[in-house]
Protein backbone atom coordinates (compact mmCIF):
# COMPACT_ATOMS: atom_id res chain seq x y z
CA UNK A 1 0.00 0.00 0.00
CA UNK A 2 3.34 2.44 0.71
CA UNK A 3 4.91 1.74 -2.80
CA UNK A 4 6.48 4.68 -3.81
CA UNK A 5 8.19 6.20 -6.74
CA UNK A 6 11.52 4.87 -7.20
CA UNK A 7 14.49 6.03 -8.89
CA UNK A 8 14.19 5.90 -12.81
CA UNK A 9 16.82 5.25 -14.83
CA UNK A 10 16.86 5.43 -18.05
CA UNK A 11 20.19 4.86 -19.32
CA UNK A 12 20.22 1.50 -19.43
CA UNK A 13 18.48 -1.82 -20.87
CA UNK A 14 17.04 0.21 -23.80
CA UNK A 15 13.47 -0.04 -24.32
CA UNK A 16 14.42 -0.11 -28.49
CA UNK A 17 16.21 -3.07 -27.75
CA UNK A 18 13.20 -5.09 -26.81
CA UNK A 19 11.48 -6.95 -29.77
CA UNK A 20 8.91 -7.13 -27.43
CA UNK A 21 8.46 -3.43 -26.02
CA UNK A 22 8.77 -2.75 -30.05
CA UNK A 23 5.87 -5.07 -31.28
CA UNK A 24 3.83 -3.11 -28.60
CA UNK A 25 5.39 0.24 -29.99
CA UNK A 26 4.15 -0.59 -33.27
CA UNK A 27 1.09 -1.71 -32.98
CA UNK A 28 0.02 1.55 -30.72
CA UNK A 29 1.84 3.73 -33.21
CA UNK A 30 -0.12 2.55 -36.17
CA UNK A 31 -3.07 2.24 -33.92
CA UNK A 32 -2.82 6.01 -32.42
CA UNK A 33 -2.56 7.47 -35.82
CA UNK A 34 -5.99 5.97 -36.81
CA UNK A 35 -7.57 6.59 -33.65
CA UNK A 36 -6.76 10.62 -34.13
CA UNK A 37 -8.11 10.54 -37.61
CA UNK A 38 -11.15 8.61 -36.32
CA UNK A 39 -11.66 11.24 -33.13
CA UNK A 40 -12.03 14.32 -35.48
CA UNK A 41 -14.01 12.46 -37.99
CA UNK A 42 -16.69 10.67 -35.78
CA UNK A 43 -17.62 14.57 -34.90
CA UNK A 44 -17.42 15.56 -38.25
CA UNK A 45 -19.42 12.79 -39.47
CA UNK A 46 -22.19 13.45 -36.77
CA UNK A 47 -22.12 17.15 -37.86
CA UNK A 48 -21.50 17.27 -41.23
CA UNK A 49 -22.81 14.68 -42.46
CA UNK A 50 -25.83 13.78 -40.03
CA UNK A 51 -26.90 17.18 -39.02
CA UNK A 52 -26.38 16.85 -35.38
CA UNK A 53 -27.30 18.93 -32.95
CA UNK A 54 -25.36 20.99 -29.97
CA UNK A 55 -27.73 18.63 -27.87
CA UNK A 56 -27.72 15.77 -30.07
CA UNK A 57 -23.81 15.78 -29.55
CA UNK A 58 -24.31 15.81 -25.96
CA UNK A 59 -26.83 13.11 -25.63
CA UNK A 60 -24.37 11.10 -28.09
CA UNK A 61 -21.57 10.95 -25.92
CA UNK A 62 -23.76 10.52 -22.94
CA UNK A 63 -25.21 7.36 -24.21
CA UNK A 64 -21.80 6.09 -25.06
CA UNK A 65 -20.57 6.50 -21.27
CA UNK A 66 -24.23 3.92 -20.00
CA UNK A 67 -22.39 0.43 -20.85
CA UNK A 68 -19.07 1.53 -18.99
CA UNK A 69 -21.23 3.07 -16.18
CA UNK A 70 -23.14 0.02 -15.79
CA UNK A 71 -20.14 -2.44 -15.53
CA UNK A 72 -17.37 -0.45 -15.86
CA UNK A 73 -16.08 -1.20 -11.77
CA UNK A 74 -15.95 -4.96 -12.87
CA UNK A 75 -13.54 -4.38 -15.20
CA UNK A 76 -10.38 -3.51 -13.13
CA UNK A 77 -11.35 -6.56 -11.16
CA UNK A 78 -11.46 -8.94 -14.67
CA UNK A 79 -8.45 -7.56 -15.64
CA UNK A 80 -6.38 -8.51 -12.02
CA UNK A 81 -8.11 -11.78 -12.04
CA UNK A 82 -6.20 -12.93 -15.89
CA UNK A 83 -3.90 -12.03 -17.90
CA UNK A 84 -3.47 -8.94 -19.29
CA UNK A 85 -2.52 -9.10 -22.98
CA UNK A 86 -5.58 -11.51 -24.28
CA UNK A 87 -7.71 -8.21 -23.13
CA UNK A 88 -5.60 -5.80 -25.50
CA UNK A 89 -5.85 -8.30 -28.52
CA UNK A 90 -9.58 -8.73 -28.39
CA UNK A 91 -10.51 -5.04 -27.49
CA UNK A 92 -8.32 -4.41 -30.90
CA UNK A 93 -9.99 -6.53 -33.11
CA UNK A 94 -13.71 -5.40 -32.13
CA UNK A 95 -12.77 -2.32 -32.42
CA UNK A 96 -11.50 -2.81 -36.26
CA UNK A 97 -14.40 -4.49 -36.57
CA UNK A 98 -17.23 -2.27 -35.00
CA UNK A 99 -15.92 0.88 -36.96
CA UNK A 100 -15.99 -0.70 -40.11
CA UNK A 101 -19.68 -0.59 -40.02
CA UNK A 102 -19.23 3.35 -40.38
CA UNK A 103 -17.72 3.03 -43.90
CA UNK A 104 -19.88 0.44 -45.02
CA UNK A 105 -23.20 1.95 -44.01
CA UNK A 106 -21.87 4.98 -45.87
CA UNK A 107 -21.07 3.60 -49.14
CA UNK A 108 -24.32 1.52 -49.08
CA UNK A 109 -26.27 4.95 -48.04
CA UNK A 110 -27.60 3.98 -45.32
CA UNK A 111 -25.84 5.60 -42.46
CA UNK A 112 -27.94 7.24 -39.99
CA UNK A 113 -27.53 9.08 -36.56
CA UNK A 114 -29.01 6.13 -34.44
CA UNK A 115 -26.23 3.87 -35.92
CA UNK A 116 -23.81 6.07 -33.75
CA UNK A 117 -25.73 6.13 -31.05
CA UNK A 118 -25.19 2.06 -31.21
CA UNK A 119 -21.34 2.55 -32.41
CA UNK A 120 -20.44 4.90 -29.88
CA UNK A 121 -21.17 2.90 -26.53
CA UNK A 122 -19.96 -0.21 -27.56
CA UNK A 123 -16.71 1.37 -28.84
CA UNK A 124 -16.79 3.35 -25.40
CA UNK A 125 -16.87 -0.19 -24.13
CA UNK A 126 -13.84 -1.42 -25.68
CA UNK A 127 -11.91 1.48 -25.05
CA UNK A 128 -12.58 1.11 -21.36
CA UNK A 129 -11.21 -2.65 -21.30
CA UNK A 130 -8.22 -1.78 -23.71
CA UNK A 131 -7.12 1.32 -21.34
CA UNK A 132 -7.76 -0.69 -17.92
CA UNK A 133 -6.17 -3.84 -19.04
CA UNK A 134 -3.16 -1.65 -20.39
CA UNK A 135 -2.00 0.66 -17.90
CA UNK A 136 -2.10 -2.44 -15.94
CA UNK A 137 0.22 -4.89 -18.19
CA UNK A 138 2.60 -2.13 -19.14
CA UNK A 139 4.40 -1.83 -15.33
CA UNK A 140 5.16 -5.83 -15.52
CA UNK A 141 5.66 -5.49 -19.27
CA UNK A 142 8.73 -2.91 -18.79
CA UNK A 143 9.44 -3.16 -15.49
CA UNK A 144 9.07 -0.14 -12.72
CA UNK A 145 12.55 1.20 -13.27
CA UNK A 146 11.81 1.72 -17.10
CA UNK A 147 8.00 2.81 -16.41
CA UNK A 148 8.79 6.83 -17.24
CA UNK A 149 11.12 6.10 -19.95
CA UNK A 150 8.07 3.63 -21.62
CA UNK A 151 4.72 6.25 -21.30
CA UNK A 152 7.51 9.06 -22.56
CA UNK A 153 8.32 7.38 -25.76
CA UNK A 154 4.35 6.10 -25.94
CA UNK A 155 3.77 9.66 -25.52
CA UNK A 156 5.88 10.95 -28.43
CA UNK A 157 4.40 8.68 -30.41
CA UNK A 158 0.53 9.82 -29.26
CA UNK A 159 2.48 13.05 -30.30
CA UNK A 160 3.64 12.64 -33.66
CA UNK A 161 0.15 10.84 -34.15
CA UNK A 162 -1.38 14.34 -33.28
CA UNK A 163 0.84 16.26 -35.73
CA UNK A 164 -0.64 13.86 -39.00
CA UNK A 165 -3.62 12.57 -37.81
CA UNK A 166 -5.95 15.59 -37.38
CA UNK A 167 -4.52 17.30 -40.80
CA UNK A 168 -4.85 14.18 -42.64
CA UNK A 169 -8.64 13.89 -40.95
CA UNK A 170 -9.14 17.23 -42.55
CA UNK A 171 -7.90 16.47 -45.52
CA UNK A 172 -9.39 12.84 -45.76
CA UNK A 173 -13.01 14.31 -44.67
CA UNK A 174 -13.26 17.31 -47.56
CA UNK A 175 -12.18 14.73 -50.04
CA UNK A 176 -13.70 11.24 -49.28
CA UNK A 177 -16.65 12.29 -46.13
CA UNK A 178 -16.13 11.32 -42.73
CA UNK A 179 -17.11 7.33 -43.04
CA UNK A 180 -14.36 6.86 -45.41
CA UNK A 181 -11.80 8.43 -43.00
CA UNK A 182 -13.04 6.33 -40.44
CA UNK A 183 -12.24 2.98 -42.24
CA UNK A 184 -8.06 3.94 -41.65
CA UNK A 185 -8.83 3.74 -38.37
CA UNK A 186 -10.53 0.51 -38.52
CA UNK A 187 -7.68 -0.97 -39.95
CA UNK A 188 -5.29 0.15 -37.55
CA UNK A 189 -6.98 -1.84 -34.96
CA UNK A 190 -6.90 -4.73 -36.51
CA UNK A 191 -2.82 -4.02 -37.48
CA UNK A 192 -2.37 -3.25 -33.49
CA UNK A 193 -4.28 -6.88 -32.69
CA UNK A 194 -1.43 -8.59 -34.79
CA UNK A 195 1.47 -6.77 -33.33
CA UNK A 196 0.21 -7.36 -30.15
CA UNK A 197 -0.17 -11.05 -30.95
CA UNK A 198 3.51 -11.18 -31.86
CA UNK A 199 4.83 -9.94 -28.20
CA UNK A 200 6.54 -13.01 -26.40
CA UNK A 201 6.17 -11.62 -22.98
CA UNK A 202 5.23 -14.85 -20.42
CA UNK A 203 2.62 -12.57 -17.58
CA UNK A 204 3.11 -13.87 -13.95
CA UNK A 205 -0.09 -15.23 -12.37
CA UNK A 206 -1.86 -12.72 -10.62
CA UNK A 207 -2.73 -12.89 -6.74
CA UNK A 208 -6.17 -12.69 -6.54
CA UNK A 209 -8.24 -15.86 -8.72
CA UNK A 210 -11.49 -16.87 -9.57
CA UNK A 211 -12.46 -19.48 -6.59
CA UNK A 212 -14.37 -22.55 -7.92
CA UNK A 213 -17.12 -22.78 -5.12
CA UNK A 214 -19.56 -22.11 -7.69
CA UNK A 215 -20.89 -18.25 -9.63
CA UNK A 216 -22.57 -17.07 -6.20
CA UNK A 217 -19.16 -16.90 -3.93
CA UNK A 218 -17.45 -15.52 -7.05
CA UNK A 219 -19.75 -12.70 -7.59
CA UNK A 220 -19.48 -11.71 -3.78
CA UNK A 221 -15.37 -11.84 -3.91
CA UNK A 222 -16.19 -9.76 -7.18
CA UNK A 223 -17.65 -6.75 -4.97
CA UNK A 224 -15.11 -7.56 -2.56
CA UNK A 225 -12.20 -7.14 -5.16
CA UNK A 226 -13.81 -3.81 -6.32
CA UNK A 227 -14.64 -2.52 -3.26
CA UNK A 228 -11.13 -3.10 -2.69
CA UNK A 229 -9.92 -1.12 -5.52
CA UNK A 230 -11.53 2.24 -4.08
CA UNK A 231 -10.76 1.40 -0.36
CA UNK A 232 -6.95 1.45 -1.93
CA UNK A 233 -7.14 4.85 -3.74
CA UNK A 234 -8.89 6.03 -0.58
CA UNK A 235 -6.24 5.30 1.52
CA UNK A 236 -3.66 6.85 0.07
CA UNK A 237 -4.02 10.91 -0.13
CA UNK A 238 -1.93 10.80 -3.34
CA UNK A 239 -4.14 8.72 -5.02
CA UNK A 240 -7.21 10.75 -4.06
CA UNK A 241 -5.67 13.98 -5.40
CA UNK A 242 -5.26 12.32 -8.68
CA UNK A 243 -8.42 10.96 -9.16
CA UNK A 244 -10.02 14.09 -7.95
CA UNK A 245 -8.28 15.95 -10.19
CA UNK A 246 -8.98 13.74 -12.99
CA UNK A 247 -12.66 13.50 -12.24
CA UNK A 248 -13.22 17.24 -11.97
CA UNK A 249 -11.28 17.93 -15.84
CA UNK A 250 -13.31 14.94 -17.32
CA UNK A 251 -16.05 16.67 -16.47
CA UNK A 252 -15.26 19.72 -17.80
CA UNK A 253 -13.28 18.95 -20.47
CA UNK A 254 -16.50 16.85 -21.58
CA UNK A 255 -17.97 20.45 -21.86
CA UNK A 256 -14.94 21.75 -24.22
CA UNK A 257 -13.97 18.37 -26.39
CA UNK A 258 -17.45 17.23 -27.12
CA UNK A 259 -18.52 21.09 -28.28
CA UNK A 260 -15.05 21.89 -30.02
CA UNK A 261 -16.28 20.94 -33.31
CA UNK A 262 -19.31 22.77 -33.74
CA UNK A 263 -17.73 25.53 -32.56
CA UNK A 264 -14.99 26.05 -34.66
CA UNK A 265 -17.11 25.46 -37.55
CA UNK A 266 -20.35 26.95 -36.32
CA UNK A 267 -19.13 29.97 -34.03
CA UNK A 268 -15.45 30.68 -35.69
CA UNK A 269 -16.35 29.52 -39.23
CA UNK A 270 -13.22 27.64 -39.68
CA UNK A 271 -13.43 24.85 -42.74
CA UNK A 272 -13.02 20.57 -42.09
CA UNK A 273 -9.16 21.62 -43.08
CA UNK A 274 -8.75 24.31 -41.17
CA UNK A 275 -9.74 22.95 -38.03
CA UNK A 276 -7.53 20.07 -38.56
CA UNK A 277 -4.73 22.31 -39.11
CA UNK A 278 -5.50 23.87 -35.90
CA UNK A 279 -5.26 20.57 -33.64
CA UNK A 280 -2.35 19.31 -35.87
CA UNK A 281 -0.44 21.83 -33.33
CA UNK A 282 -1.31 20.16 -30.65
CA UNK A 283 0.43 17.60 -31.99
CA UNK A 284 3.73 20.02 -32.09
CA UNK A 285 3.33 21.03 -28.89
CA UNK A 286 2.74 17.53 -27.32
CA UNK A 287 5.80 16.42 -29.43
CA UNK A 288 7.94 19.29 -27.74
CA UNK A 289 6.42 18.18 -24.27
CA UNK A 290 7.38 14.59 -24.53
CA UNK A 291 10.86 15.66 -25.42
CA UNK A 292 11.74 17.36 -22.43
CA UNK A 293 9.27 15.71 -19.55
CA UNK A 294 12.37 13.53 -18.40
CA UNK A 295 14.71 16.61 -18.62
CA UNK A 296 12.56 18.64 -16.52
CA UNK A 297 11.67 15.79 -14.33
CA UNK A 298 15.59 15.75 -13.69
CA UNK A 299 15.86 19.02 -12.98
CA UNK A 300 13.08 20.33 -10.74
CA UNK A 301 11.52 16.46 -9.38
CA UNK A 302 8.65 14.54 -10.46
CA UNK A 303 5.88 16.46 -8.14
CA UNK A 304 6.79 20.03 -9.33
CA UNK A 305 7.03 19.45 -13.21
CA UNK A 306 3.00 16.99 -12.61
CA UNK A 307 1.51 19.60 -10.40
CA UNK A 308 2.53 22.91 -12.45
CA UNK A 309 2.21 21.53 -15.87
CA UNK A 310 -1.17 20.78 -15.10
CA UNK A 311 -2.44 24.38 -13.77
CA UNK A 312 -0.63 25.48 -16.77
CA UNK A 313 -2.40 22.97 -19.41
CA UNK A 314 -5.66 24.38 -17.84
CA UNK A 315 -5.30 27.98 -17.70
CA UNK A 316 -3.93 27.09 -22.38
CA UNK A 317 -8.06 25.96 -22.12
CA UNK A 318 -8.87 29.41 -21.61
CA UNK A 319 -7.62 30.39 -25.57
CA UNK A 320 -10.36 28.68 -26.49
CA UNK A 321 -13.61 30.72 -25.50
CA UNK A 322 -11.35 34.04 -25.97
CA UNK A 323 -11.25 33.10 -29.77
CA UNK A 324 -12.61 35.92 -32.34
CA UNK A 325 -12.31 37.71 -35.40
CA UNK A 326 -12.31 35.73 -39.10
CA UNK A 327 -11.61 32.29 -39.41
CA UNK A 328 -7.93 32.56 -39.50
CA UNK A 329 -7.78 34.95 -36.60
CA UNK A 330 -9.67 32.66 -34.40
CA UNK A 331 -7.68 29.51 -35.69
CA UNK A 332 -4.47 31.64 -34.07
CA UNK A 333 -6.25 30.90 -30.78
CA UNK A 334 -7.15 27.43 -31.31
CA UNK A 335 -3.71 26.73 -32.22
CA UNK A 336 -2.48 28.44 -29.09
CA UNK A 337 -4.59 26.44 -26.91
CA UNK A 338 -3.76 23.08 -28.72
CA UNK A 339 0.25 24.14 -29.12
CA UNK A 340 1.05 24.98 -25.38
CA UNK A 341 -2.62 22.97 -23.58
CA UNK A 342 -0.80 20.11 -25.50
CA UNK A 343 2.47 20.59 -24.37
CA UNK A 344 1.74 21.08 -20.97
CA UNK A 345 -0.71 18.37 -21.16
CA UNK A 346 1.43 15.37 -22.33
CA UNK A 347 3.84 15.95 -19.83
CA UNK A 348 1.00 15.74 -17.22
CA UNK A 349 -0.22 12.88 -18.46
CA UNK A 350 3.17 10.87 -18.67
CA UNK A 351 3.84 12.09 -15.23
CA UNK A 352 -0.07 11.45 -14.38
CA UNK A 353 0.44 7.81 -15.53
CA UNK A 354 3.67 7.03 -13.63
CA UNK A 355 2.66 8.26 -11.07
CA UNK A 356 -0.19 6.45 -10.30
CA UNK A 357 1.12 2.75 -11.51
CA UNK A 358 4.22 3.18 -9.25
CA UNK A 359 1.89 4.19 -6.06
CA UNK A 360 -0.06 1.34 -6.47
CA UNK A 361 1.11 -2.74 -6.03
CA UNK A 362 0.97 -4.99 -9.25
CA UNK A 363 -1.70 -6.61 -7.56
CA UNK A 364 -4.00 -3.70 -7.15
CA UNK A 365 -3.38 -1.73 -10.79
CA UNK A 366 -6.29 -2.97 -12.41
CA UNK A 367 -8.92 -1.83 -9.93
CA UNK A 368 -6.90 1.43 -9.33
CA UNK A 369 -6.97 1.85 -13.14
CA UNK A 370 -10.71 0.97 -13.50
CA UNK A 371 -11.65 3.01 -10.71
CA UNK A 372 -10.19 6.05 -11.88
CA UNK A 373 -10.99 5.34 -15.63
CA UNK A 374 -14.73 4.25 -14.78
CA UNK A 375 -15.00 8.30 -12.79
CA UNK A 376 -13.71 9.54 -15.74
CA UNK A 377 -15.64 8.10 -18.41
CA UNK A 378 -19.14 8.58 -15.87
CA UNK A 379 -18.19 12.21 -15.42
CA UNK A 380 -17.16 13.08 -19.23
CA UNK A 381 -20.39 12.09 -20.84
CA UNK A 382 -22.35 14.28 -18.20
CA UNK A 383 -19.88 17.20 -19.10
CA UNK A 384 -20.84 16.96 -22.82
CA UNK A 385 -25.07 17.06 -22.22
CA UNK A 386 -24.19 19.99 -19.69
CA UNK A 387 -22.16 21.50 -22.71
CA UNK A 388 -25.40 20.94 -25.25
CA UNK A 389 -27.65 22.53 -22.81
CA UNK A 390 -25.76 25.64 -21.91
CA UNK A 391 -24.84 25.98 -25.65
CA UNK A 392 -28.54 25.52 -26.70
CA UNK A 393 -29.53 28.12 -23.67
CA UNK A 394 -26.67 30.64 -24.14
CA UNK A 395 -23.80 30.01 -26.30
CA UNK A 396 -21.52 27.97 -27.26
CA UNK A 397 -18.66 30.64 -26.30
CA UNK A 398 -20.08 30.51 -22.81
CA UNK A 399 -20.24 26.97 -22.44
CA UNK A 400 -16.33 26.73 -23.68
CA UNK A 401 -15.90 29.13 -20.74
CA UNK A 402 -17.45 27.05 -18.30
CA UNK A 403 -15.61 24.31 -19.33
CA UNK A 404 -12.40 26.31 -19.05
CA UNK A 405 -12.98 27.36 -15.29
CA UNK A 406 -14.09 24.03 -14.84
CA UNK A 407 -10.62 22.38 -15.78
CA UNK A 408 -8.68 25.01 -14.13
CA UNK A 409 -10.13 23.95 -10.50
CA UNK A 410 -9.64 20.53 -11.45
CA UNK A 411 -5.67 21.33 -12.04
CA UNK A 412 -5.87 23.03 -8.35
CA UNK A 413 -6.79 20.20 -6.78
CA UNK A 414 -3.61 18.48 -7.08
CA UNK A 415 -2.50 20.68 -4.25
CA UNK A 416 -5.13 18.78 -2.03
CA UNK A 417 -1.77 15.94 -1.69
CA UNK A 418 1.52 16.32 -0.96
CA UNK A 419 2.27 15.54 -4.89
CA UNK A 420 4.54 18.58 -4.91
CA UNK A 421 6.77 16.56 -3.17
CA UNK A 422 7.75 13.73 -4.73
CA UNK A 423 10.23 12.98 -6.59
CA UNK A 424 12.79 10.38 -9.04
CA UNK A 425 13.32 8.53 -6.08
CA UNK A 426 11.98 8.76 -2.26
Amino acid sequence: MDAEPRHVDTTKNSLWRDKNFLSLWLGQSVSTVGSRITGEALPLAAVLTLHASPLQMGWLQFIAALPVLSIGMFIGAFVDRYARRPFLIGADYLRGFLLLVIPVAALIGHLALWMLFVIYPTLSLLNQIFNTAYQAYLPSFVGRDRLMDANTKLSITSSIAEIIGPGLAGSLVQLFTAPIAILLDALSYLFSAVSIQGIRHVEIKQEVTFTQRGWRTSSARLRREIIDGVRYIAHDKRLIALAVTAGISALFSGIIFNMDVLFAIRSLHLSAALFGLTVTFGGVGALIGAALCQRLVRSLGVGPVLVSTAILNAICSWFIPLAHGDAWHAALFLMAAQLFGDLFGVIFEVLESTVRQMLTEDAMLGRVNGTINLLMSALTPIGAVLGGVIATALSLRFAMAVGAAGMTVGALALLIAPLWRIQTSS
